[in-house]
């Protein structure tokens, strides 16, 4: 095939594959394709499970009655042709590594030692009493309904599908029941005891805690549009400041961080998952003036860093596929 110099200047991934090529006509897009593809330089996050990524291809594809569109006609236009050319290549793909077992496990090594060096599995505790009882959380220490019991397990079940059987797991939980609760669910399901820390409670609103929503409501100042946000007065004797309350966090995170575990699962609040997230992204303190990432209460939120570009990524904010019905909260 002419086409395949074209991969001489793209860089190999290190596993040592050569260039795989074949030929295949296809009656569905009425024609015939040359494929030709190998590893070309190495994805941020692969695993054997997505041993395509990583790949480049060069394609040609030769049509008995080639069909185009656009107002210059200089689109090719069958719609036939990517579906055949993508199962073509799935299905060689698979012989190849069936029948090339020792370079397939080389090519899936190499990729697993560009796995992500750290995953980050948020969790937001489920339903609580104050929820339903329509009072201020807070540091007010509510616990979980039956019902957010049911969905703390459910959140076990998810994480455990997620994170690989052999992986070492760590567990760190904010102390209010509430929290303590739905980690012991999700620990129990790992075997492994939950590391408390105190630091990932809630926003504290002071004498709020524990009294109607509508008592705080008729008190509460809201920040300013413009101005300071991180120290202003909310209006609530012995309430946090946003600035206190991010302030602890980040340095729970910093502490989390300093463990070299691959796959941590923090349990907290949802209010303090802003905070999370922002230590995650290294976001400076006096710049989450204005941050808010916001979940439903029983989420999971996943965040990720790769060890080639060491970027951090928030991969999925708010998850509750694994719930049943979503919770809001």
């Amino acid at each position: 095939m002419d086409f395949l110099g074209f991969l001489g200047g793209h860089p190999a991934a290190s596993a040592p594959v050569g260039t795989i090529a074949f030929e295949r006509e296809d009656p569905r897009m009425a024609g015939a394709m040359e494929v030709a593809f190998r590893w070309c330089g190495c994805p941020e996050s692969l695993g054997a499970d997505r041993i395509g990524e990583g790949l480049t291809a060069v394609v040609s594809v030769q049509l008995d009655r080639p069909e185009f569109e656009g107002s210059t006609r200089g689109v090719l236009g069958d719609a036939a042709v990517r579906e055949c050319v993508g199962q073509a290549v799935q299905d060689h793909l698979g012989e190849w590594l069936t029948e090339h077992p020792e370079q397939a496990a080389t090519v899936i090594d190499n990729h697993r030692r560009h796995s992500p060096v750290r995953t980050l599995y948020v969790v937001t505790h489920p339903e609580a009493t104050h929820h339903i009882e329509g009072v201020v959380g807070g540091w007010y220490d509510s616990q979980l309904t039956p019902g957010g019991v049911r969905a703390a397990e459910a959140i076990g079940q998810a994480l455990r599908g997620r994170v690989p059987e052999e992986a070492e797991v760590r567990v760190v939980s904010s102390d209010l029941r509430r929290t303590l609760r739905t980690a012991a669910e999700v620990g129990g399901v790992f075997g492994v005891e939950p590391v408390v820390d105190r630091r990932l409670r809630e926003k504290s609103y002071g004498e709020a805690g524990g009294k109607p929503q509508a008592w705080l409501d008729r008190r509460f100042v809201p920040p300013p549009a413009a101005g300071e946000r991180m120290d202003h007065d909310e209006g609530v004797e012995g309430a946090e400041t946003r600035g206190v309350y991010a302030r602890r966090i980040y340095a729970a995170m910093d502490e989390i961080l300093r463990d070299p575990c691959e796959h941590q699962i923090i349990v907290t609040h949802g209010g303090s998952l802003t905070f999370v997230i922002a230590s995650w992204i290294k976001m400076p303190i006096e710049s989450a003036g204005y941050a808010s990432f916001r979940s439903p209460s029983g989420s999971i939120t996943t965040l990720r860093e790769d060890d080639r570009l060491h970027n951090r990524q928030v991969v999925a904010l708010g998850d509750t596929r694994h719930l049943a019905p979503p919770q809001d909260g």
